[in-house]
């Protein structure tokens, strides 16, 4: 499968790097002829032509329903934050909904103080969840789906992540909300998105703080591109606001970044839509790709850190746990009771 990304990989051109305090931003152009046409996230919920629900009345944590009723296909993205219902959720994975249809996606909680509804539906929230959580968010993810159990990623690190930049934030959201943390700290992050524009033709981004590179990700769409360059720059420039790269590997150059990507062990899964979902293991990086028709959907890739701290046990220590029959949920914050409606 190696063989069939590297040659699409080999298409991408890295620009020049644009500078501002400590974060570095170079525009990524992709040469893909083939233009599969897709509607984003937000603009399928402004069309009135999307709808994201809790499963059923009762709901579950790690899925929820999508309805598209568009005749595109609509996409959304590994990271997108999705606000509302019972609690606010990321998704897993990168899916291309099909057209005309009903899926069951897979999703993280990014909220995990409210259970209970705000609202029947999931709407558009203005953050992806920050890159630091998201490369952890990747690495569970693909050990879930090649341990057979889905897109599921290891709930606790996630929680566990969001408690951590909080903390590096100086902030206390009441319900454990990440979006409570970056809307307290928009005003700061407002100078990074101010201070990088997106280029004609540009499809993606390669991200540097403080030198080191910390990720990379691109679109085949340079319209859906523009539509979600904020969304997706605020998930690195949290990172770099907070100076969150302690104990990353140290990848300085596009090209030693694009050179680990390849050495990347790779394997490959049926997406929850359209496409086939591509997942990559290395010692320095970690990535996900959604592939369709041929043509790189989506792609991203985060530098791995050396060492990681977790306020939460190990998913495989959890397990351990579940089938001797004990609670593997961390307890719930004296200050996130559960509130009535």
């Amino acid at each position: 499968m190696q063989d069939l990304f590297v040659p699409l990989i080999e298409k991408l051109q890295v620009g020049e790097f644009q500078n501002y305090k400590n974060m570095s931003i170079a525009p990524l152009y992709y040469d893909d002829a083939q233009g599969l046409e897709y509607l984003t996230f937000d603009e399928a919920l402004e069309a009135g032509l999307l709808t994201i629900r809790e499963k059923d009345q009762i709901g579950v944590v790690p899925e929820l329903l999508a309805i598209n009723e568009a005749n595109l296909p609509v996409l959304i993205l590994d990271g997108e934050e999705l606000i509302g219902a019972k609690q606010n959720r990321t998704l897993n994975t990168t899916i291309l909904l099909k057209e005309k249809s009903k899926t069951i996606i897979p999703v993280s909680c990014t909220e995990r103080g409210r259970w209970f509804q705000v609202s029947k539906s999931f709407g558009n929230s203005d953050f992806f969840i920050s890159s630091r959580i998201r490369e952890e968010k990747v690495k569970t993810v693909t050990e879930s789906l090649r341990s057979k159990t889905g897109f599921r990623s290891d709930q606790g690190s996630i929680w566990g992540e969001i408690d951590q930049i909080a903390q590096e934030a100086n902030c206390r959201p009441e319900t454990g909300a990440f979006r409570d943390i970056a809307r307290e700290k928009s005003e700061d992050l407002k100078e990074y998105l101010q201070a990088f524009e997106p280029l004609p033709e540009q499809k993606g981004l390669m991200v540097q703080i403080g030198g080191i590179i910390v990720g990379m990700e691109f679109l085949s769409s340079s319209k859906a591109y523009f539509r979600l360059y904020r969304k997706i720059l605020g998930s690195y420039a949290l990172d770099a606001l907070l100076h969150l790269i302690r104990d990353l590997h140290r990848i300085t150059l596009p090209q030693a970044f694009i050179e680990e990507i390849k050495k990347c062990k790779v394997e490959v899964f049926n997406s929850v839509g359209y496409g086939i979902d591509y997942r990559f293991s290395g010692k320095r990086v970690v990535g996900s790709s959604l592939i369709h028709a041929g043509s790189l959907i989506h792609t991203a890739f985060f530098t791995l850190r050396k060492q990681r701290e977790s306020n939460f046990p190990s998913a495989e220590r959890r397990r351990g746990w579940r089938e001797k029959g004990f609670n593997t949920e961390p307890p719930t914050l004296p200050s996130l009771k559960k509130r009535k409606n």
